[in-house]
């Protein structure tokens, strides 16, 4: 309900989710800024960036509620590779009254991991900032070896023991014996890759 998700493949940046008693988005720009703007870039984008002289970006307040003008993929039938590319945006930081977050707790919603090597790269250049790594898997395609090739090597390569993975739209599961393949499946694949054992496994 806070960001967008789409069946296609949506988050283009980094997303930050803070504790904020008031509701607000602040849209970070890269620098330098790509020598040529996409096309399709929201006005107020467009106006914050006219005449910076080749000075750095300062942060842009975007409507809260109209974040997937900004975060999305904008075409996802578009070579992602050039559309990360040339995108002015580095993150976004959206600040919002979730329980969880009250106590300096922030969440990181980034790009996957096995939809394209460039949005692969926006998230393996941030694993070093982070404390701790929530790993979402979709029960439908559950654990390939490009993933796990992806936990071993970048995520505990860079020092993640304490890995909580989570078995996505597990209720779609409406046979007990799928349930039991799948979750037996996890756990063999999982269980192992977490310094929690069967306990950092969800579903």
């Amino acid at each position: 309900e806070v960001l967008p998700a789409f069946a296609t493949p949506c988050t283009a940046i980094i997303n930050e989710i803070k504790w904020g008693e008031a509701r607000r988005a602040l849209l970070h720009f890269k620098h330098p800024l790509p020598a040529a703007l996409p096309p399709g870039l929201p006005r107020e984008t467009l106006k914050h960036l006219a005449n910076l002289g080749g000075n750095v970006a300062p942060p842009l307040e975007v409507p809260f509620d109209e974040l997937e003008r900004f975060v999305a993929i904008p075409d996802p039938a578009k070579d992602q590779a050039a559309s990360i590319a040339e995108t002015p945006y580095d993150r976004i930081e959206l600040y919002w009254p979730l329980e969880i977050l009250r106590n300096s707790v922030e969440l990181i919603d980034s790009p996957g991991l096995n939809e394209h090597g460039s949005r692969t790269r926006i998230t393996m250049e941030y694993l070093s900032r982070i404390d701790a790594v929530i790993f979402v898997f979709s029960v439908h395609a559950l654990v390939s070896q490009s993933e796990l090739a992806v936990i071993d090597n970048d995520v505990r390569g860079a020092g993640h023991e304490f890995v909580f993975f989570v078995c996505n739209r597990f209720d779609e599961l409406r046979k007990q014996n799928d349930r039991d393949r799948v979750t037996q499946y996890a756990y063999d694949q999982l269980a192992a890759r977490t310094a929690f054992g069967r306990d950092g496994v969800f579903f």
